[in-house]
């Protein structure tokens, strides 16, 4: 998914705790690990970033700048690959919560018996917990990118355009290897239901 990680500097919902030292070097330690960047947030007064906290961050950030060449531009060793459609957790029935990005669920264009949520943080689940590497691949990953894996888990993604479906399709005849969850592309990229 997105390269970028949320993360408070604060215990929640008490801003004015900082996280611990080790804490904080813990935000940030597996987000570079993972090839994603940190957006540390502060919901206190900047003043206590003079403290253990802020220091820790400041010195992850300074380890970071003078050791880049250590995690820049690397490339993942993941042969199986973690379908995401962000059509599809907008449009269709989902577990997420009401925010700034998706709508209610009872306000969705498409519904139907699967879960995106549910269904995507289970295949993560079951990779992470059976120790198998993998990627994320959002739905607009070309072709080239999805032919460098060898497996291509696709968990319930009803809500696809002709574009994807396409490429999904060229993945397979290619010799890639799909596995699909629950309704997968029964409805195009507006949430209308497809007739075949």
């Amino acid at each position: 998914k997105p390269t970028v990680i949320f993360s408070a500097a604060d215990q929640k919902p008490w801003s004015l705790y900082p996280h611990a030292p080790a804490e904080t070097k813990l935000l940030f330690a597996p987000c570079v690990a993972n090839g994603a960047s940190v957006w540390y947030g502060t919901h206190f007064p900047l003043s206590m970033l003079k403290g253990p906290s802020g220091e820790a961050a400041r010195a992850m950030n300074m380890f970071l700048a003078e050791h880049e060449e250590w995690y820049d531009e690397t490339e993942s060793a993941a042969t199986v690959a973690l379908f995401y459609s962000q059509t599809s957790a907008a449009l269709y029935r989902t577990s997420a919560q009401e925010s700034d990005f998706y709508t209610e669920s009872e306000s969705a264009v498409a519904q139907g018996p699967g879960d995106v949520g549910v269904s995507f943080r289970g295949f993560a689940s079951m990779l992470y917990t059976s120790q198998v590497p993998f990627d994320v691949v959002m739905e607009d990953a070309p072709t080239e990118v999805l032919k460098r894996y060898r497996c291509l888990i696709v968990p319930t993604a009803p809500c696809l355009d002709d574009g994807v479906v396409r490429r999904l399709r060229d993945y397979v005849r290619g010799g890639g290897k799909l596995v699909a969850s629950a309704d997968v592309a029964f409805f195009d990229g507006d949430g209308q239901r497809r007739r075949r």
